[in-house]
C-alpha cells in the first residue's frame, strides 16, 4: 500500500514483519498515509475475528473480576473496531468494563505502556493499582515498567521462572478462583 503511493521505502520497512513498524513509518510521511495504513491493518484484524477463539476460562476470569469488585479491562494493540468485534462475537462485550486499543492517529498507541497509561487514566487510577495478565514476556516487562502488577499466564513448567513478575498461573480457572476468594473491599 505504501509503495502504491510512491513513497520510497527503507529496507527496514520492506523486510519487516512488524505491522506497527509500518504504521509508525507511515505516520512519518503523512497523517493521511498513516490513516490508510491503519485502515488496511484494521481490515486484516477484522478478517481474523471470525476464527479467533478466547483462551479457556477467560469468561470466568472476567466474570470473577466483576463479582469481586474489580474492573476487567482489555488492552490491545489491535484496532478498537477489531477488539469490539471480537468481544461481541465471543460474548465478552457485556463483561468487559473497559477496552483500550490502538488509535489510528497515534503510533505510540501500540506501546503497552501507553495503553496501560490510557486505561489507568480512564479508570481514574494509577497503574500501580492495576494488574496485567499476559502470556507475553514483552508485555509483562512493559507492564512492570509502568508500575502495574503482573500475572504471568504460563505453562506449568515455566511458572517458577516467572516469580519475579509477581504471580504466575498455569490456568485461568485458577485465576478465576483466586479472584473470587479475594474480593476487593468496597
Amino acid at each position: 500500500m505504501l509503495s502504491e503511493h510512491g513513497v520510497p521505502l527503507p529496507e527496514t520497512i520492506t523486510v519487516t514483519t512488524d505491522p506497527f513498524a509500518v504504521l509508525s513509518f507511515a505516520a512519518t510521511i503523512s497523517r493521511e498515509l498513516a490513516e490508510q495504513a491503519d485502515a488496511e491493518l484494521t481490515d486484516c484484524e477484522l478478517g481474523a475475528v471470525p476464527t479467533a477463539e478466547p483462551i479457556g476460562y477467560v469468561h470466568d476470569v472476567i466474570a470473577s473480576a466483576r463479582e469481586s469488585s474489580r474492573t476487567a479491562t482489555v488492552i490491545s494493540t489491535c484496532s478498537a473496531r477489531a477488539v469490539n468485534a471480537y468481544l461481541e462475537r465471543t460474548n465478552l462485550a457485556d463483561l468487559v468494563g473497559l477496552g483500550v486499543a490502538r488509535t489510528p492517529h497515534d503510533p505510540a498507541s501500540t506501546s503497552i505502556a501507553s495503553l496501560i497509561g490510557r486505561a489507568a487514566g480512564v479508570l481514574d487510577t494509577d497503574a500501580s493499582a492495576c494488574a496485567v495478565v499476559s502470556t507475553s514476556a514483552d508485555i509483562r516487562d512493559a507492564a512492570l515498567n509502568t508500575g502495574a502488577d503482573v500475572i504471568a499466564y504460563v505453562s506449568a513448567s515455566a511458572a517458577p521462572t516467572h516469580a519475579h513478575a509477581g504471580t504466575a498461573v498455569t490456568s485461568l480457572a485458577d485465576l478465576a478462583l483466586r479472584l473470587r476468594a479475594h474480593p476487593l473491599r468496597n
